[in-house]
């Protein structure tokens, strides 16, 4: 189930590396074309990224507030 979030309140861990260029524009075209993001935004309770790093960097870069994510509890 997806839930609303602030883009602001998601932490990154930092474990979490720069993706390649090639992968990001592949995103973002994909963003621009669809307006759905390629893939989830998955955080844990406390909001911190587990997966889905490239959707919430197309998401800053659409300067989005609030983004659809899934919440693992």
């Amino acid at each position: 189930m997806s839930e609303k979030e602030k883009l602001e309140n998601i932490k990154i861990p930092k474990h979490f590396v720069k993706p390649k260029q090639k992968k990001l524009k592949e995103r973002l075209e994909y963003f621009a074309q669809n307006k759905i993001f390629k893939v989830p935004i998955v955080i844990n309770k406390n909001g911190e990224l587990i997966d889905g790093y490239t959707s919430y960097l197309v998401a800053k870069r659409f300067y989005q507030e609030t983004v659809e994510v899934v919440i693992l509890r």
